[in-house]
Order: structure tokens, then sequence, then C-alpha cells
């Protein structure tokens, strides 16, 4: 809406929710912003800054890294199982190979497999990340992590949008206290206990 030929100096927050591929449009659009504007937080508190919310990942396609911030925002439930599930491969995988039941590490790999299978190379948000999310839709490359492998499934893939189907809000709340509990176990040596 605010590409072109208008003039509101009262903006502090833009929204990029449109993918912009002519640099000229994306500097008119944060111009926009850069609008001045006296008195606008008070009297004599002039307007000295704007707000760039980017989800169509604009600034990296113009590489513009300036005072980008990923913002306090905190991981959701979703990437923080997936993670979680990603992990304990981690360790599963650092056990000898007699000591891992094979059933079980299979099991432990299907779920964040189908997360990634589900994830559409038609997406804007997924297309970046194309060559990480091929290469992880097929189930054979989950038999086993390299500490690169679960390093680009942490930080480049967890954070996808996936069209797989999960649970709701509830069982995600059970699952992540599960899951963070045997991956604890599996980082320690000392004996479970179940005794009170």
């Amino acid at each position: 809406m605010l590409d072109a030929g208008i003039d509101v100096p009262e903006v502090v927050n833009l929204v990029f929710f449109k993918i912009a591929r002519s640099k000229t449009k994306f500097w008119q659009m944060i111009g926009r912003g850069k609008r001045f504007r006296p008195d606008l937080i008070g009297p004599g508190e002039d307007k000295d800054q704007f707000l760039i919310f980017d989800f169509c990942q604009n600034f990296e396609f113009f590489d513009q890294r300036s005072d980008v911030s990923e913002g306090a925002m905190g991981q959701t439930i979703i990437r923080h199982l997936f993670v979680t599930r990603v992990d304990l491969l981690g360790e599963l995988d650092r056990r000898e190979t007699g000591d891992v039941d094979p059933d079980l590490r299979t099991a432990m790999a299907e779920r964040p497999h189908d997360e990634v299978a589900g994830m559409s190379l038609d997406n804007f948000i997924v297309r970046p990340h194309r060559r990480a999310v091929e290469r992880f839709k097929a189930a054979n490359d989950w038999q086993s992590l390299t500490g690169a492998d679960r390093e680009a499934l942490v930080d480049e893939i967890a954070r996808l949008p996936s069209s797989f189907v999960d649970d709701g809000l509830p069982a995600k709340q059970f699952d992540l206290p599960l899951l963070s509990c045997q991956l604890a176990r599996l980082r320690t040596e000392v004996p479970f206990d179940p005794s009170p």
C-alpha cells in the first residue's frame, strides 16, 4: 500500500508482507518510514526512528543487514519439539551400535522427517532453504545424523513452516517435558531411580 505516491509522516511501523524484487520499490517503501514528523511522540519529541517487520525476507534478498533484529520472540513449541527430537537423535547416534534399539531410533526419526517432508518448496519462506529441505526429505538421510546435519536441521530447517498435520496443543505440551526428560536422561550417566 505504501510503495509509491503516498506521504504519511506518522508511520512508525512498516510491515513487509509483500515480496519486493524491485530495488527502487523496496527503497520507496522504506522511505515511507523515514518521513520527518515533529511532535509525534509528544510536545518537543519528534519522530526519530521507525520499525520494519519483514515477513517476506526482502532484506535478505537485497542483502541489507543494517540493524536487523530477529526480535525477542521465543521459539514456538513446534520448533522446540523439532529441535528436542533432533537432539535426541544426536544422543542416540553417539551411543554404541548395540546400545540403541534400531526400532526406537527409526521411530524417533520418523516425526521430524515427516515435518520436513511436509515443507513445500513453493512456499516463499521455505524456498531459500531448498537445498537443505530437499536433502532431508529423503528418509534414508535420517538413518544417521552428523553434527553438521543436526546443526542444519536446528539452525535452518526447524523454523520453516510445514503442512504436516500434528496433534493439538495439549499433546504438544505433554510431549515436550517427556522428550526433555528423555534427552536429560541420555545426557547423564547417573542411573535413573523411579522411587520417591
